[in-house]
């Protein structure tokens, strides 16, 4: 007895797929003509629509909005470590100052010179872009994807059936 399926949401086929008694059948598969009885032999991750699920949730992409952010904390970084270098010089080689005040002057530039309120800026700013994109009727999984799109010349898609 011959069953098509039609599996195009698991695999990528707009057609349906013939399967033949023995044949193995995908959990999410559509009958479209005749009937099947099947039996379960793998359930949650250890399926095949698990495991791709799987794959796309373990993923360890950094984005370019990512690497944005990292090379400003480095450079933040090097120019703070640069700035207390150059005040420990003055403070305590040029200018003989006592311990306390170069202390003092080294904890303001180091406090001084980190960005603290960039993240929540730009959680904030993604966050608005990602509520504009919703009004439209997108769904974003990750706001640093609203980022991601932005940066694209071209993108190009397969619209599945049915």
């Amino acid at each position: 007895m011959l069953h098509c399926l039609l599996q195009s949401a698991l695999t990528g086929e707009s057609l349906p797929v013939t399967k033949n008694p023995g044949d193995g059948v995908y959990s999410g598969s559509t009958c479209k003509q005749g009937e099947i009885e099947a039996v379960v032999i793998a359930t949650g991750v250890h399926t095949f629509f698990g495991k791709a699920a799987h794959l796309v949730e373990t993923t360890t992409h950094v984005g370019h909005f990512q690497k944005v952010l990292t090379a400003i904390g480095n450079f933040c970084i090097c120019s703070i470590a640069f700035g207390m270098a150059i005040e420990i010089v003055v403070i305590y080689g040029l200018q003989e100052r006592e311990y306390r005040v170069g202390i003092d002057n080294l904890l303001v530039l180091l406090i001084g010179g980190i960005p603290i309120a960039m993240p929540t800026v730009l959680s904030v700013t993604m966050a608005i872009g990602s509520h504009r994109l919703s009004q439209q009727g997108a769904i974003t999984k990750r706001m640093t994807a609203i980022e991601e799109m932005a940066g694209m010349d071209v993108l190009c898609s397969d619209k599945q059936a049915p």
